[in-house]
C-alpha cells in the first residue's frame, strides 16, 4: 500500500490530496533521484583519469 511523506497510508489520510500536490511530490522525488544520479556520474567521470593514470603507472613500473 503506498505511503505518503509522513509514512501514512492513503487510507489514513485525513486531508484530501489534490492532483497538484501529488504531481509536486512526484517531481520532488524525481529531482532527488536525479541529483543523486548526477553526483554519482560526476564522481565517476572525475575519477576515471586517475584510474587510467594509476594503471599506466603500475604497468610501466611493475
Amino acid at each position: 500500500m503506498p505511503l505518503d511523506v509522513l509514512g501514512r497510508t492513503r487510507a489514513t489520510l485525513t486531508e484530501p490530496t489534490s492532483p497538484y500536490s501529488e504531481r509536486a511530490l512526484q517531481l520532488l522525488l524525481f529531482n532527488e533521484e536525479f541529483l543523486v544520479s548526477a553526483s554519482h556520474q560526476l564522481a565517476l567521470i572525475t575519477s576515471l583519469p586517475f584510474v587510467h593514470t594509476a594503471r599506466r603507472y603500475y604497468r610501466l613500473n611493475g
